[in-house]
């Protein structure tokens, strides 16, 4: 029998020796009719050199009954026959496994294999195994039926700090987190009753230097396969990754609750806007009103409405200071200095029952805030401490020196790293779930009972500590109190101070020509109204382009331009620009009842005043003068 090209590729490929036996026309003599080079190697015989011969010329050690046995697998004549294995051949080196299979035109194949050369082989692939475990940053543990490893691989060490002889055959269960300890045993129950069931799960396992590890865990019950009889489990450290994706996802909480409060602040700030002009209607003419002697029977009434009026005035201001939409004046301020000057008034808001403690850091930082703004911040948060301790406690306000770090910055949403001054209020109150946490600085959400506050003093704190480039932060747990954090970058100017407060002044008039420009008809006729009671001569103007025309139209002195701030087309700011080009001696005042961040921060505003809406009759008089000159 002569094989062709691609069996003669085929077998030298085999990783054993092959022979070819066939019958003589006897039927009787099995002659050699091919060997693999392997089969040279293996068997110390050199096939090749003995094509042609008979099995006992060139075997003669083969007992006569194996000559006969494979005469049968010959004499089968069928490629389907099925292989017989013998029992292994001792040669002089080694040892053999050999297996004899039929062949077409009364042929034997015979296979025959190093036993210690495929044990070493093995021996090899187990070592390089071995290795692979031992290096490996997983670890791989082989568990009986109990659950108690039999084998650990040294990756184990790595990941939970115990030596693996100190783990193999203990009962591993005490190193689980009591939490997951009923979760893994009913686990575990399940994977016995399903052999060959891939199970992942996690479970935290104390480390060795007390710490606990969240593992990943890959288990199949191989107990009933021959050669394994295990639970292989294979176990990965997720810890750190666990702890990124918690940092990534407060984060995510963190924009989506920013994202939330911008919108609402917006909205917020909107409302707030077109309800100060109507506030502006109302306000001016009721104290004009008042101021009327003709009216005084009706002065009572009038009262009501101004002092209703006013507290819905409040109201939008602090809509206003939630969207950051208000103007600020902000100052070097220490805030030491600023929690003593008003430490009086907190202990008659808090009460005797609630024990107030200042704790002031030395050589505190300085920060530029408005301290009126600040004030009302501090304020909020004391009565919001106060009422969340009605059986009494203890309220700390606490300042300290503190390096925002950029691992800080990253993990808290809008902070900037750098110094900052810290200011800590904190109660011994009933503090708050996560959902209440989450909802705190909303605005008109509120946690006492109907009637007992409008829902928007942390709404008003939130939104006036972003404003002056700060952050706010709440720590609180259910029955062990709050605290609010505020954090202020730090300025370098050293002379702090705290807003001195106004005397009272009489209501001023004057005869100047002012240029009032806004586009509110009603507020527009209100504001004119004022002026002219006042004395002064009024040129008013619906538009920025109608201004510019009346100023080319007149021919003498424009000493005041009063514009609103924002307007269709042509913003308050750009027409002060384009007038004080042509008329530098004109004196501007912006009124408005928002104005966008920019316009507050970056010195927008330089080279005019900036009066507040709702105005009333005596806040524009006596700003008007002020402005003016007496």
């Amino acid at each position: 029998m002569t094989p062709g090209a691609a069996f003669e590729h085929l077998v030298r490929l085999v990783p054993a020796g092959l022979v070819v036996w066939q019958l003589d026309a006897d039927l009787v003599t099995l002659r050699l009719v091919y060997a693999n080079p392997r089969a040279a190697g293996l068997a110390g015989v050199e096939f090749s050199q003995h094509i042609g011969h008979t099995m006992a010329d060139v075997l003669p050690d083969v007992p006569i009954e194996r000559h006969r046995r494979y005469g049968d697998v010959a004499r089968s004549a069928s490629a389907d026959a099925p292989a017989i294995r013998f029992a292994d051949s001792r040669g002089e080196r080694t040892t053999f496994a050999v297996w004899a299979f039929s062949m077409p035109e009364h042929c034997v194949g015979v296979l025959f294999q190093d036993l210690q050369e495929q044990a070493a082989e093995l021996a090899k692939r187990e070592e390089r195994f071995r290795a692979l475990l031992e290096n490996s940053g997983d670890a791989v543990i082989l568990t009986d039926a109990r659950g108690s490893p039999f084998y650990a691989s040294a990756s184990l060490s790595r990941i939970v700090g115990h030596q693996v002889a100190d783990v193999v055959g203990t009962d591993p269960w005490p190193l689980l987190h009591p939490d997951d300890l009923p979760r893994m045993r009913r686990l575990f129950q399940e994977m016995l009753a399903h052999p060959g069931r891939r199970f992942e799960h996690e479970m935290r396992a104390r480390h060795a230097d007390g710490s606990w590890r969240t593992l990943e865990v890959v288990s199949v019950n191989r107990l009933e396969e021959p050669g394994v009889a295990a639970i292989v489990a294979n176990f990965r450290d997720i810890t750190e990754r666990r702890r990124i994706e918690a940092e990534l996802k407060q984060t995510e909480d963190q924009f989506r609750r920013s994202q939330k409060l911008e919108g609402i602040g917006r909205l917020a700030a909107g409302v707030a806007h077109d309800f100060n002009n109507m506030l502006t209607v109302m306000l001016s003419y009721t104290e004009l009103l008042l101021a009327d002697a003709t009216f005084a029977q009706g002065h009572a009434e009038l009262g009501q409405i101004k002092r209703a009026g006013e507290r819905a005035s409040e109201l939008t201001r602090q809509l206003l200071a939630f969207g950051r939409q208000q103007v600020l004046l902000p100052q070097v301020v220490n805030l030491n200095a600023a929690l003593s000057a008003i430490e009086p008034m907190l202990r008659r808001i808090i009460g005797e029952d609630i024990d107030l403690r200042l704790v002031g850091a030395l050589d505190l930082w300085n920060v530029q805030v408005d301290p009126g703004q600040l004030e009302q911040v501090i304020v909020n948060l004391v009565v919001n401490a106060r009422d969340a301790m009605p059986n009494g406690g203890v309220l700390t306000l606490e300042t300290e020196n503190v390096i925002l770090d950029d691992a800080y910055a990253q993990a808290h949403l809008g902070v900037t790293p750098g110094p900052h001054a810290m200011l800590a209020v904190s109660d011994t109150g009933h503090g708050m779930n996560r959902e209440t946490q989450e909802c705190i600085f909303e605005p008109f959400f509120s946690t006492k009972e109907q009637g007992k506050g409008t829902g928007l003093g942390l709404a008003m704190v939130f939104g006036i500590v972003k404003q002056s480039g700060g952050s706010i932060w709440l720590y609180s747990e259910e029955g062990k109190g709050s605290t609010f954090k505020l954090y202020f970058p730090q300025v370098l100017a050293t002379q702090a101070s705290v807003r001195p407060s106004e005397a009272p002044r009489s209501t001023p008039r004057g005869t100047e020509t002012v240029l009032l420009v806004e586009d509110d008809a009603d507020v527009r006729a209100v504001t004119r109204t004022i002026l002219s009671r006042l004395g002064y001569r009024v040129l008013e103007a619906a538009s920025a382009d109608a201004a510019l025309l009346i100023s080319e139209k007149t021919l003498g002195d424009i000493h005041l331009l009063l514009t609103d701030v924002v307007m269709p087309r042509m913003s308050g700011i750009e027409l002060a620009a384009m007038l004080r080009a042509r008329r530098p001696e004109l004196r501007v005042l912006y009124v408005s009842g928002y104005t966008e961040n920019g316009v507050t921060h970056h010195g927008a505003l330089e080279g005019g005043a900036f009066l507040q809406k709702p105005l009333t009759p005596g806040a524009l008089a006596r700003k008007v003068r002020d402005i003016l000159g007496n």
